[in-house]
């Protein structure tokens, strides 16, 4: 293993905790660190939404840091609550007070005891070390301690179903999944549902995240009538829901791949007794089609990927089990069990140094706008998409899942792979012509 990372893949865990509060409506997430900690992740949410991104923070000092006591989270707490009066507050950890082994958890009881008046607001603490794991981990973390703790014993509501979603969704991707489960009937409550707060739509200054997913939709989960998991990441979500109020789930690792889409369709078919819509239909022919009118262009082509664990097995499962494309090289920022089911010629958990020394042939590359450098060093096309992509106008707006976004991988992969046999076949006359 390295000593360092040179080209950085990974995006910290406290990031992806906030990236989880910002989808939830009047949740903010408050960094227990230094507020460079904090300046990081405003600044890189930031560059990539290109929306507000209210995070908070303890702002520990050097002083408060070797003191080790309650006051800067208290304070950052109660400010939170008395000047943006939050449904939620969600306190993550940092590396700095990870390593000082803050008791958060004592913390926030000796916050109870001290401010009555809070008692009304759920305060949940979730550990989010910056120097292990990735997003992904923290996102996962976040929405699991969400889960535990939120969702109410309640009769069962007809129709409602939980969508609990890994952190590769875009705005589009959600507004998809909303439209294809509503044109069943159903009601669905998505965690998080950042389609609503970071897709452009909020027209005014925020101090806390407007829209996405309420706190009342979130104590209602423990009586919907069955949960859906969206990426492997949204997997342990679902499972806590049944361990807790028995509700029914299904879990989608992948949501391009035509067989998984195929049976997301036909288990909302099954739960609501409700044929599947003909544009729905349509669309499957279409990307059936394309597939069919582009497949002499795969025949010895190769990509890599370099993204969060999910979001590979995602890109994955359609690139590699229906186009048959082969993957050269894989690399993951963290561990995680889902790169067991990955059939490439390499699999690394790194960065994007790893990604650049283990390429030789793939004409494509599927990672984030860090790994720009990485692609032209290589001569390889760059296929924008993760967090952050910072140079690619509506990025957040474009759908990548069901057969609408497979369609839409599809159209760029085969035609760059076009542009490059065009290219390679073509061969300049040695004679020069002269016009008489």
């Amino acid at each position: 293993m390295k000593n360092a990372s040179v080209y950085p893949l990974k995006m910290s865990q406290p990031l992806g905790g906030a990236l989880a509060c910002l989808g939830i409506n009047k949740t903010i997430p408050i960094h227990h660190g230094s507020q460079g900690c904090t300046s990081f992740s405003v600044a890189m949410l930031t560059r990539h939404f290109r929306e507000i991104v209210p995070i908070q923070t303890t702002a520990l000092s050097e002083i408060a840091t070797i003191v080790g006591d309650d006051i800067n989270l208290h304070e950052a707490i109660k400010n939170v609550i008395s000047s943006r009066n939050p449904e939620m507050v969600v306190i993550l950890s940092t590396g700095v007070s990870e390593t000082r082994g803050d008791d958060v958890k004592g913390g926030l009881k000796r916050f109870r005891v001290k401010y009555k008046d809070y008692d009304n607001i759920p305060i949940l603490f979730v550990s989010t070390p910056d120097f292990k794991g990735s997003l992904e981990d923290g996102f996962i973390a976040t929405i699991n301690e969400i889960i535990e703790n939120i969702p109410e014993k309640k009769d069962k509501i007809k129709g409602q179903v939980n969508v609990i979603l890994s952190p590769f969704l875009t705005a589009g991707d959600i507004d998809e999944i909303r439209e294809i489960i509503e044109s069943f009937g159903l009601k669905p409550i998505i965690l998080p549902d950042l389609s609503e707060t970071m897709s452009g739509v909020i027209d005014h200054f925020i101090t806390i995240p407007e829209g996405g997913t309420t706190l009342e939709d979130i104590k209602n989960m423990g009586a919907s009538e069955f949960s859906i998991a969206v990426g492997f990441g949204a997997r342990a979500a679902v499972k806590i829901l049944y361990e807790k109020f028995g509700i029914p789930f299904y879990a989608f690792d992948s949501l391009m791949k035509i067989e998984d889409v195929d049976r997301f369709f036909q288990t909302l078919s099954l739960n609501t007794g409700k044929s599947i819509p003909k544009k729905y239909i349509k669309q499957r022919k279409q990307l059936v089609d394309l597939m069919l009118d582009t497949h002499f262009y795969y025949i010895n082509k190769s990509i890599s990927i370099a993204l969060e664990p999910s979001h590979i097995f995602n890109i994955y499962a359609f690139i590699k089990d229906n186009l048959g494309i082969n993957i050269e090289t894989v690399v993951s920022p963290s561990k995680s069990d889902i790169l067991q089911n990955i059939g490439a010629e390499q699999i690394i958990v790194g960065d994007l140094e790893d990604l650049k020394n283990n390429i030789s042939k793939s004409l494509i590359i599927f990672s984030n706008s860090h790994a720009y450098h990485m692609a032209k060093e290589n001569h390889c096309h760059l296929i924008r998409i993760g967090i952050p992509v910072f140079e690619e106008f509506g990025h957040f707006l474009k759908t990548y899942v069901s057969y609408k976004g497979a369609i839409n991988i599809l159209s760029q992969v085969a035609s760059i792979f076009f542009e490059h046999d065009e290219e390679d076949s073509y061969e300049p006359s040695p004679q020069s012509h002269q016009f008489l």
